[in-house]
């Protein structure tokens, strides 16, 4: 399985105008000239339309982390994240009580 990190997946991202579908997320990182492993990375998020960078990153981490398996989480909706909220990815059992 293909291995990416979270600043491959940003270079990947440069340039971005929020909202991108996945397909247009593809092809930016495709014409910034990242690997063939980053846009195969996007490619395996869930469907959908993300709105910012931190949409992106959540669904980033939410597939390394297992969690890639839910469908609709691309950002659609209008929900927020624990990322959007606090700026950073939240982890059961964090230290910041």
């Amino acid at each position: 399985m293909a291995h990416t990190s979270a600043a491959d997946l940003a270079h990947g991202l440069k340039g971005a105008k929020f909202p991108m579908s996945k397909k247009d997320l593809a092809a930016l990182a495709r014409k910034n000239g990242v690997a063939d492993e980053v846009v195969q990375t996007i490619e395996e998020m869930p469907e959908g339309e993300y709105g910012s960078v931190t949409d992106v990153e959540h669904a980033f981490h939410q597939r390394r982390s297992g969690g890639a398996r839910q469908s609709g989480t691309g950002g659609k909706g209008g929900t927020t994240s624990a990322a959007q909220k606090g700026g950073q990815h939240s982890h059961r059992g964090d230290k910041s009580r």
